[in-house]
C-alpha cells in the first residue's frame, strides 16, 4: 500500500512543507515473527562451513580483546570457520573495512589519521598512503570511508554520528541531545535541520550506496511513552520519507542498507532484542527475536554478507561472540565461541 504523508521540516534555509510518497508497512506484517532462536542451539561453522556456496569464498575480519585487554585482529574463512591471526598490526583499531577485492582491508588506528592495509592471509599489515587508486577500491558507504576521507586530517570528531555521503558533498550528523539531524552541504556551506527532536530522542543512520538518501532510525519520546520508525531523507533535506509506520514502545537503532540496496537491517533494543529486516520494494518487515543482547550495535558491529542474504552481528550473553543469521530462514550459526571480546568487524 502506498500513501502520501505531509511532513513539515524546520531547516535553517527551508520553510515549506513537502508532500512525500512512501511504502507503508501494514500492521499485519508485525505478526510475521519467527519463533525465538535460542543461543544454545546455534550451530558452529568450524569444520562444516555455512550451507551457502556463494559465501564459501568470503571472510569476516574482526577485532577482539583477550582476557588481558590486548587487542587482536582475526580473519575467519566462511568456508570452514578456520581463523587466521593478523600479525604485526599497530594497536587497537578504531575502524576497519574491506576493499572491493575481498582480499585486503583497511585499518584505521586511533583518530583515523593513520591507515594500514591488511590481507586475509594474515601477513603483516603495512602502513599505506590513501592514494586515489586505493580509495577507488574502497567501499564508499562504510563508516571507515567517512573517518579516513571525509574529515580533514587535523580534525578528530567524536560525535555519535558524522557521515559523509559517498560523493563527499553532504555530511549527515547528529549528537545525543541535538535538536535535529543536520545535513551540511560542503559546497554551499548550507546547514539544513531535519526532524525536530528533543533531548530524549535518538537518531542513528547510514547513507545509501548511491548517496541519494540518508536512511535513519528515529526514536522519539520519554521513559514512559516512546516510539520508533525508519525514515529516509535526501541530501538537500527537501524530501523526508517514512519507510515504516511508527511502532510504540520500540527502540530502533543502526539501520544499514544491504549491498544490493534492496533491504535494510536494523536493531530493536527492546527486550528481547531483535534484528529487524525491511524489504524496500514490498515494504515487508520482519523481526527476529533473540535471547541475548546485541553488543555495541552502532557502527561496524552489524554487517551484511556480500550476497545480501545473511547478516553478522555481535551477541552479548555470558560473553561477546560473532553470529550470522540467514534473513530468510532465521537460522543462526556461531562464528566464534571463545573468551575473546569482539567489537568490530566487516564481511566480504
Amino acid at each position: 500500500m502506498r500513501f502520501a504523508s505531509l511532513f513539515c521540516l524546520t531547516p535553517l534555509f527551508l520553510s515549506a512543507c513537502t508532500t512525500m510518497q512512501s511504502i507503508a508497512v501494514t500492521p499485519s506484517l508485525i505478526s510475521e515473527l519467527p519463533s525465538t532462536v535460542s543461543s544454545s542451539t546455534c550451530q558452529s561453522i568450524v569444520g562444516t562451513g555455512l550451507p551457502s556456496k556463494e559465501l564459501s569464498n568470503t571472510h569476516i575480519v574482526y577485532q577482539g580483546y583477550n582476557d588481558k585487554g590486548s587487542p587482536l585482529l582475526w580473519v575467519v574463512s566462511m568456508a570452514d570457520g578456520e581463523r587466521t591471526l593478523l600479525r604485526d598490526y599497530p594497536g587497537a583499531v578504531s575502524r576497519l573495512g574491506f576493499l572491493k577485492d575481498g582480499q585486503h582491508f583497511l585499518i584505521a588506528i586511533g583518530d583515523g589519521g593513520h591507515a594500514w592495509l591488511g590481507n586475509i592471509d594474515g601477513s603483516p599489515a603495512i602502513k599505506v598512503n590513501l592514494t586515489e587508486e586505493l580509495l577507488s577500491n574502497f567501499q564508499p558507504h562504510s563508516p571507515l570511508w567517512s573517518e579516513l576521507i571525509g574529515l580533514p586530517p587535523d580534525i578528530v570528531d567524536y560525535r555519535n554520528g558524522h557521515f559523509h555521503s559517498p560523493d563527499g558533498q553532504t555530511i549527515a550528523s547528529w549528537e545525543l541531545g541535538d535538536s535535529a539531524l543536520t545535513l551540511f552541504n560542503t559546497s554551499t556551506q548550507i546547514t539544513t535541520e531535519v526532524v525536530p527532536t528533543g533531548k530524549q530522542d535518538s537518531i542513528t543512520g547510514r547513507w545509501t550506496i548511491d548517496g541519494k538518501w540518508f536512511i535513519f532510525a528515529y526514536m522519539h519520546g520519554n521513559s514512559t511513552s516512546y516510539y520508533s520508525e525508519i525514515l529516509e531523507v535526501n541530501p538537500g533535506g527537501t524530501e523526508l520519507r517514512p519507510l515504516t509506520i511508527r511502532f510504540d514502545h520500540r527502540a530502533f537503532v543502526s539501520p544499514i542498507i544491504s549491498p544490493d540496496s534492496q533491504k535494510i537491517i536494523f536493531v530493536d533494543e527492546e527486550w528481547p532484542e531483535s534484528l529487524g529486516v525491511l524489504w524496500l520494494e514490498t515494504g515487508k518487515l520482519r523481526f527476529y527475536p533473540l535471547d541475548q543482547s546485541i553488543a555495541s550495535s552502532y557502527g561496524d558491529s552489524t554487517v551484511w554478507a556480500p550476497n545480501s542474504s545473511w547478516v553478522a552481528f555481535l551477541s552479548e550473553g555470558e560473553q561477546v561472540d560473532i553470529r550470522v543469521i540467514n534473513i530468510d530462514t532465521g537460522k543462526i550459526y556461531c562464528i566464534t565461541q571463545d573468551s575473546i571480546r569482539e567489537n568490530l568487524m566487516d564481511w566480504r
